[in-house]
């Protein structure tokens, strides 16, 4: 499902949540006004509004009538008989799903943007398309130690366990400076073996941001290769703007996508160059090390992830923690 489609199905459920909204007003009136004095209230707030949209387009409305002043007599009163037969004063109030956007999707002051709302409507929808697994278990508030080892890894004085716990620190300073990030780098490339947490620390980076409302595209580098696929041959740019203009893109497990010449590796770099111009983060995670990485996607795309201005390479190192899920140490 492409952008357009996403906005269209988005279009469709906002529709559907504003005529809920006033059918769910229509049957509160409707209930009401079972108690005549209620109902003869709303009835004569009607007729004063009807009475000066007539007077204004007419010109014929009285200057000296101040209509806020008498409208708000006339919910003051409503709302007393409310109370008065066992009602909330707010309940003939309009109720919506977003209180801030009513429903809207945008907000207009001051000026034109997508409600906090609609982005993370679109990015439920787009979480379904991806392929890539967000689970709510996997937050930075889940993040288990014990499940590392506390062995030193070869050739260091760290332990698994310390080496892992910085970078948990990292990636959380990561999300907390989203999207001017300082102390960390914009891009980062994750390498490592299979179970050592590459996956779960995405997820956390991306329910961290989407907490944040920002637009958050994730895949796996199969998902990709096919968009990519699709976008080279039918030559459809709608097919990557998801990708080129999301506020983090994120891409996990490359390596194990097909290869082929004239897609994987050129519309990688063009996507990679051109978030890259527009100073946009970029995550890549893949189980190859780094000198079989390069072999794949060649120094093009590998030299972006090099220079430590801009990108950071995290390695994984250590045991496959699987075994380790659910002991207690």
């Amino acid at each position: 499902m492409n952008r357009l489609e996403i906005l269209e199905k988005l279009n469709d459920i906002y529709a559907k949540r504003k005529q809920e909204s006033i059918q769910n007003n229509k049957a509160r009136v409707a209930e009401v006004s079972q108690h005549k004095e209620l109902e003869d209230a709303i009835i004569d707030r009607h007729s004063t509004i009807l009475f000066n949209i007539k007077n204004a387009v007419t010109n014929k409305g009285n200057n000296t009538v101040d209509l806020r002043t008498e409208m708000e007599l006339k919910n003051a009163e409503i709302r007393r008989l409310l109370v008065k037969y066992g009602y909330p004063e707010d309940y003939l109030q309009p109720v919506y799903h977003c209180p801030i956007c009513k429903d809207e999707g945008k907000l207009y002051t001051p000026t034109t943007r997508e409600c906090s709302c609609f982005i993370e409507e679109y990015n439920k929808i787009n979480f379904v398309n991806s392929g890539f697994s967000i689970m709510e278990n996997q937050r930075f508030s889940d993040y288990n130690p014990s499940v590392y080892s506390t062995d030193k890894l070869p050739g260091s004085n760290m332990s698994q366990r310390e080496y892992m716990q910085k970078i948990f620190e990292y990636l959380q300073t990561y999300t907390k400076e989203f999207p001017n990030n300082t102390t960390t780098t914009r891009n980062l490339l994750f390498t490592g073996k299979s179970g050592l947490g590459k996956t779960f620390f995405m997820s956390a980076i991306a329910n961290e941001l989407l907490g944040k409302h920002k637009i958050v595209q994730c895949m796996t580098a199969y998902k990709w290769f096919e968009m990519a696929k699709r976008a080279y041959f039918s030559e459809d740019d709608i097919e990557y703007e998801n990708v080129l203009n999301a506020d983090l893109l994120m891409i996990d497990d490359m390596g194990t996508e097909p290869l082929n010449e004239n897609i994987t590796v050129p519309q990688l770099f063009n996507v990679i160059n051109e978030r890259h111009n527009k100073g946009l983060h970029t995550i890549l995670s893949t189980n190859l090390e780094m000198v079989k990485f390069g072999q794949r996607y060649t120094e093009r795309i590998t030299s972006r992830f090099e220079d430590g201005r801009f990108s950071t390479i995290i390695p994984f190192l250590g045991e496959d923690v699987r075994k380790n899920i659910g002991k207690k140490k």
